[in-house]
């Protein structure tokens, strides 16, 4: 008796720690799940978060961030979505450092009046796909993905629910859409892998 009381106390203790050291554990996974479901709920894009990683370690977990939605999106003004995972990472086997001329910084500020003179539009003409803008996302300058290892983009209207929202005549055909895919990069503490998922 005395003994299972004595595991009993370990493993309770085990827990305690383990949240204390992860206090953000559940903060993490509530907040992928509440981004998720607002995915399905109202966007016509199945398994848009399908490339985030399934599982991994919360010493790996750099950054999460996004729209942690108190409010069902059919009630925001902006109809937008977004999530942004970083995680540590090791060295890329290859380097593209090219690769990020291929793609336009995307910032979802569409309230901003100032937008569509800090957006190339331009880019989004000549055929450029928008990602999200690491430098807004990291809150850090001059980074860029030494590799982008999946992207998928598409323009249109994919809401299920009526969207009268204004979108910058800027964007063009981009005015709807969404943007998904993992980036690589290096900082100042080392490389970083970003999964992110963007629907506007």
């Amino acid at each position: 008796m005395v003994r299972s009381n004595f595991f009993l106390m370990l493993i309770c203790f085990v827990f305690y720690a383990c949240e204390q050291h992860y206090p953000y554990k559940r903060e993490y996974y509530q907040a992928l799940h509440q981004m998720q479901q607002n995915a399905n709920d109202y966007y016509t894009i199945k398994d848009m978060f399908s490339h985030f990683p399934r599982e991994y370690s919360l010493d790996s977990v750099m950054s999460l961030k996004g729209n942690l939605l108190k409010l069902p999106l059919s009630k925001m003004k902006n109809k937008i979505g977004d999530s942004f995972l970083i995680l540590k990472d090791e060295v890329p086997l290859d380097i593209d450092s090219s690769i990020y001329s291929q793609y336009v910084p995307f910032y979802l500020g569409f309230k901003d009046t100032a937008f569509c003179s800090l957006f190339d539009t331009d880019a989004l003409l000549k055929g450029k796909i928008p990602i999200p803008d690491i430098n807004y996302v990291t809150y850090r300058t001059g980074l860029h993905f030494s590799q982008i290892l999946f992207c998928d983009s598409q323009y249109g209207d994919f809401w299920k629910i009526p969207n009268t929202t204004e979108r910058p005549l800027c964007l063009g055909k981009w005015k709807n859409g969404y943007s998904r895919g993992i980036g690589v990069y290096q900082d100042s503490t080392g490389w970083k892998k970003m999964y992110w998922v963007m629907y506007w």
